[in-house]
Formats: C-alpha cells, structure tokens, sequence
C-alpha cells in the first residue's frame, strides 16, 4: 500500500477489518515491512479446518513523523 505522503519515518500503523462472521473464522492483516512511502502486508484467514490468505478488506491509518 503506497501513502499519500511520504514519511520522513513511519513508525505505527493500525489496520481494522469487519466481516459476517457466520462460522467462527478469524480473519488477521499485518504489516510485513514498513517504509516511508509505503507498507506492506498480509490477509490471513482461519477457521476450524483451513488457514489460507485471506482477500478480505482492511482499513489502515499510518502514524509517523512528517518531511
């Protein structure tokens, strides 16, 4: 995911996601890298008998210190 703007240092980022949660499954997004134009993550998706990724949405909000 590409910021807007770019960070002098990106040091926090908060993710929420919902969904219909019928069957008991969870649904997880974390970030793998952080830097300052852009972050990368991955969706994982779990419930009784599979753990896959997940295409699940998410929302984010980055928290650093501006140029």
């Amino acid at each position: 995911m590409n910021f807007p703007l770019s960070f002098k240092s990106c040091f926090s980022l908060a993710f929420s996601s919902t969904t219909d949660n019928t069957n008991n499954s969870i649904w997880s997004v974390n970030y793998a890298a952080i830097y300052a134009s852009y972050f990368t993550v991955y969706r994982r998706y779990a419930d009784a008998g599979t753990i896959a990724n997940s295409s699940q949405s998410f929302r984010w909000i980055a928290i650093g210190t501006w140029k």
